[in-house]
């Protein structure tokens, strides 16, 4: 809703930089709410205030930034408003006003401290998994330690925190009333140094690497051998504290040259989806196809560096040394994209039995684009079309169970298993989406990381059938995935690939956290300038952080032992949770706490592999790809006032589309304009969820502004029903880096925004992003040249 013209004063005659009424659905001042103002991408509010009992709150100490806010109730269904600019010097965006209520369940618990006991007045955190960039709804517990707040439905991450105590985060995924309860426990100060007794213990159990790149020979390396895994199916499980990091993708893949050339590991799997990481599988096997081309393909921008690829190279080149016996398999085992999947689903059935595939490619259709790999929006996939492709999925595991013996005599074992494991990754998304439960991706993950397994530890078997009396044929795993996903711990409401896969009574689980306390790591910039991939730098850790305790050592690289048997007994300090980097794909420099997260590491590794000083990994030159929707080829900007085209038609060269590819969005030409005759309306025309975006964009030719800042206007304005209802007005260079201004009103304003045009630009896309239901206008667009440089 449109802000007021003039600031406010609370009753306590302070001057309130943002202040307004929040009321019910029926239109009842909401005493005692919680509204919270959350800085874009952050994860602590920057303000909390508590409405009066006129429903009435004052925000008087946030700075010049972007905020979403929240607005926390017990019995009304909680709220967002998406991100907005507040700057205290100006008067004509402060006064917003929000409304809460409708669907929604009672999420409730207690919070305990030390030897259990509740833990009065602790401040709960509750951020939600969407697509946007500020909803952390704030709720603070009572004398008693119990809290209760009512949330839409949705999946949802808890945490306390404060300077003392701090929690692990329990997820909970909210389709019902839910009770989650929360343990806090001691936190290392981040500001005070660790003892120097800590940091002696650090050096005399360090295990010293000279180096993180493969090919420098093993005997630094032999004195891991204590901590790897002994058995029939071993897994090492590496992990990264940033998906960005050049020296923790070399460290691995010296892990995988030590462990296949000295512990006979033969498989690998990736954290990519396992459609999409086929053509490496085949091109790791049979050297057909393009590396660079199917690491480009298999839709994750954090693996389409120069490392993996070179990690790639070196796998298939060890399948071409007749020497090697037993080849190495390379395999994704990721499900957060099915569209690959379902297509071999069906393809695999066209060719078994045509009358199923045509049964069962209707219900797949759901499943079957690139919409798929946004696997943290709800709003993915209606209902009715979710329900459609589980019962289908059903079907087709009967058919799978009943003619198995069939489609291995004709097709063989290896397409049984993969069509086996594509149908999984279909089961388990849609049991992801059905449930709202994010936390179902781990679980996946494991199940697929088995299913690998056990087809390699078959195919072996078959190849190499032991004689009577001879053990077991042993089968190695290396995993590549996040910290996050191959930790040991299970939480409470959370549960982590490795914690499943460590706890499986048939598989020897070790897990490597990595660790650094300095340097760059590529990510997507999460500020207000949306610069998309970058290179990012950081200064040494916290002094109390587990990182920069590392670094203290003063060794270059190491591994750190941290089970009691390899590791001794362990420094009180170990026991207490630690500050540490947990990046994963986005990053926000203006917030120093970014990306910290608190953890006990020997509850979560078997060890960690440590590097003082990292860079960011170097992007293929496919890593930064155009957008799907740049077919129509770049222009000039000859219609700005759209008078030239025809009404009710859409206007030469404008693209519009939707996210999820279900929304159906229009831009169409009308006639109630802010000038001239004509202008655009843009809106959604299909698709009822409350949430998703539609974006209407020209592209014109670059070249005029290539290395200079232009400033991109226009007037436009926007129609409502609900909060979630916005429109931005964009300019963008890539279809990762979208900068764009609110559009803040029902009439006619200009609105502007700068961007600066990269020097080997080819187009400058111009338009309007639409969120809900609302319905945009734009009229009178205008590029002009602010400077000759950044």
């Amino acid at each position: 809703m449109p802000p007021s013209a003039s600031a406010s004063a609370s009753p306590s005659g302070r001057m309130c930089i943002v202040s307004g009424k929040v009321t019910s659905d029926k239109n009842a001042a909401v005493p005692n709410a919680t509204v919270a103002a959350i800085p874009k991408g952050g994860d602590t509010p920057a303000e909390v205030a508590k409405t009066d009992s006129d429903g009435r709150y004052c925000l008087a100490s946030l700075n010049t930034g972007s905020f979403g806010f929240t607005i926390t109730t017990a019995d009304q269904t909680s709220a967002y408003a998406d991100v907005r600019d507040v700057s205290p010097r100006g008067l004509n965006q402060t006064q917003i006003n929000f409304q809460v209520g409708g669907p929604g369940y009672v999420l409730s618990g207690v919070v305990n401290g030390d030897q259990n006991a509740p833990m009065p007045n602790a401040m709960v955190y509750i951020s939600r998994h969407s697509q946007f960039e500020a909803d952390l709804f704030v709720v603070q517990a009572g004398a008693d330690g119990r809290y209760k707040v009512k949330l839409p439905a949705g999946q949802y991450v808890l945490r306390v925190q404060s300077d003392e105590v701090t929690s692990q985060p329990v997820n909970v995924p909210l389709n019902a009333d839910k009770t989650a309860d929360l343990n806090a426990r001691r936190l290392n100060s981040p500001d005070k140094p660790a003892p120097d007794e800590v940091v002696a213990w650090i050096k005399s159990k360090a295990l010293p690497l000279k180096s993180v790149e493969a090919g420098q020979g093993f005997d630094d390396m032999i004195a891991l051998e204590p901590l790897l895994p002994k058995g029939y199916k071993n897994i090492v499980a590496l992990g990264e504290a940033t998906h960005g990091t050049r020296e923790f993708f070399q460290l691995k893949h010296r892990m995988l040259e030590y462990l296949v050339e000295k512990k006979g590991f033969r498989v690998f799997g990736i954290e990519a989806s396992f459609g999409d990481s086929l053509p490496l599988t085949n091109y790791v096997a049979t050297g057909k196809g393009d590396p660079a081309a199917a690491l480009a393909n298999q839709g994750f921008w954090t693996w389409d560096t120069e490392e993996v690829l070179a990690l790639v190279k070196w796998m298939r080149a060890y399948n071409e040394d007749k020497s090697h016996k037993e080849k190495l398999a390379f395999w994704g085992f990721d499900m957060q994209s099915p569209a690959a999947s379902a297509l071999a689903v069906i393809a695999f059935f066209e060719k078994a039995d045509s009358a199923f595939a045509k049964g069962i490619g209707p219900a797949l259709e759901a499943l079957d684009d690139d919409f798929s790999t946004h696997f943290a929006s709800d709003a993915a996939i209606p209902a009715s079309a979710l329900t459609s492709a589980n019962a289908t999925i059903k079907t087709i595991l009967a058919k799978l169970d009943a003619d198995r013996q069939a489609i291995y005599n004709k097709f063989g074992a290896f397409e049984y298993a993969l069509v086996r494991i594509h149908t999984q990754v279909l089961k388990a998304y849609l049991a992801a989406k059905i449930e709202h439960n994010h936390n179902l991706r781990d679980e996946a993950m494991a199940q697929i990381v088995r299913m690998i397994l056990d087809r390699e530890h078959s195919m072996a078997w078959g190849a190499k059938r032991p004689g009577k009396g001879d053990p077991p044929i042993s089968m190695g795993m290396v995993l590549w995935a996040h910290n996050g996903h191959i930790d040991k711990l299970s939480n409470s409401g959370s549960t982590s690939m490795g914690s499943i896969l460590a706890n499986e009574a048939s598989l020897n689980y070790t897990a490597f956290g990595f660790a650094f306390d300095e340097g760059s790591f590529q990510a997507f910039d999460q500020g207000i300038q949306k610069r998309g991939l970058m290179s990012f730098s950081v200064a040494p850790g916290m002094p109390g952080s587990l990182d920069h305790t590392l670094a203290r050592a003063g060794i270059p690289v190491f591994a750190l032992p941290l089970q009691k048997e390899a590791a001794g007994p362990l420094p009180d300090w170990f026991s207490k949770l630690s500050f540490t980097r947990w990046v994963g794909a986005l990053y926000l420099d203006s917030l120093p706490s970014y990306g910290f997260e608190p953890m006990a590491p020997a509850e979560h590794f078997d060890a960690l592999l440590f590097v003082q000083k990292t860079t960011a990994a170097h992007a293929n030159a496919t890593g930064k790809r155009p957008g799907k929707n740049e077919s129509v080829a770049a222009g000039t900007l000859t219609d700005p006032g759209f008078e030239g085209s025809e009404k009710g038609k859409a206007p030469s060269g404008w693209v519009t589309s939707g996210y999820p590819k279900q929304l159906e969005y229009t831009s169409t030409v009308v006639d109630k304009c802010a000038s001239g005759k004509l202008c655009l309306l843009v809106q959604r025309v299909k698709g009822d969820v409350p949430t998703g975006a539609g974006t209407a964009a020209l592209s014109i030719d670059a070249k005029p502004y290539q290395g200079k800042k232009v400033r991109v206007s226009a007037k436009a304005r926007v129609e409502s029903k609900s909060t979630g209802d916005e429109a931005f007005f964009v300019a963008f260079t890539s279809e990762m880096e979208i900068i764009g201004s609110p559009v803040l009103g029902g009439t006619w304003d200009k609105v502007q925004t700068e961007v600066t045009v990269p020097a080997n630009a080819e187009r400058l896309k111009i338009g309007m992003v639409v969120t809900g239901m609302a319905k945009a206008g734009l009229d009178d667009l205008e590029v002009t040249v602010v400077s000759q440089g950044p």
